[in-house]
Formats: C-alpha cells, sequence, structure tokens
C-alpha cells in the first residue's frame, strides 16, 4: 500500500514527531499513532522514568502473520529446536567447541512445555509449535 506523499515529507513528518513525542511524554502524555503504536511515559519505584511502547494490534497481526515475512532466511531447518536438540545439532557440527545447555535444575527435558520440538536431521524439518521467545534467548544467550 502507497500514500500520497513522497519521501521528504515523509522524512519530515517523522522528524516533527521525534521532536514531539518525547516533549508529550515529558509533560505524562501519551502519544498514539493511529495504526502504528501508543508510546506511554511511565516511572518505576527508583523514579527512572521510561517509555513503553505498544505496538497496535492490528499491525501486530499483519507483521506477525504466518508467511509474513517474505525475505530469505538464514537457517531456517533451526527455528522450532528445543535446547536439547540444539546441544546435539551444535556439538555435532562444532565438535571442537562443544555447547553444553541443561534444563533447570531438578527439570528434565521431557517436563518442559517446549519439549515436543523435535529436528529430524534426515527430513531436515521441524515438527511441533512454534518456541516461545525466552526459549529462543535461553539458547542465544548460551550459544553467543
Amino acid at each position: 500500500m502507497r500514500t500520497g506523499l513522497d519521501k521528504s515529507k515523509v522524512r519530515m513528518a517523522l522528524q516533527e514527531a521525534n521532536m514531539a513525542i518525547p516533549y508529550m511524554n515529558s509533560q505524562g502524555t501519551a502519544v498514539k499513532l493511529p495504526g502504528v503504536d501508543a508510546l506511554t511515559p511511565s516511572v518505576n519505584r527508583e523514579g527512572a522514568f521510561k517509555i513503553n511502547i505498544r505496538a497496535d494490534t492490528s499491525l501486530r497481526k499483519r507483521i506477525t502473520a504466518p508467511h509474513a515475512y517474505s525475505d530469505r532466511m538464514d537457517n531456517k531447518g533451526r527455528i522450532g529446536l528445543d535446547n536439547a536438540c540444539y546441544n546435539e545439532f551444535w556439538n555435532t557440527n562444532h565438535p571442537d567447541d562443544p555447547l553444553n545447555v541443561q534444563p533447570p535444575l531438578g527439570v528434565a527435558w521431557s517436563d518442559l512445555p517446549y519439549s515436543k520440538h523435535r529436528f529430524s536431521r534426515k527430513a531436515g524439518a521441524q515438527q511441533g509449535g512454534s518456541l516461545p521467545m525466552s526459549v529462543v534467548r535461553l539458547v542465544a544467550s548460551n550459544v553467543l
């Protein structure tokens, strides 16, 4: 979908919003960008100020819809790996730099809600549902 605005006018409007949002938030006023997001100021118990950004529901649904991403994706076959499978995959391909991801203390891999995710190297495809972002972050923090 396109607009009747040229690049310079869009850029100018975004620069104006860049100046207006901090001013409005500093006055305690939330800023809603219809169809995009809402930026709401808040303060924590220590007195630190921050801006909460909440994406518009329809925008979020369009972005996160299945098949919404159309560009090339590196390592797409690794999506959905649980920690045990990723650990095995990594160690097989990097024997000189083994990864040792363990389940939380006193918990078995099979007891975790994401343990249903399995990777078949022969088929090269994932099985099961999507992997929770907390697990993706955990794996990334252990790898990087």
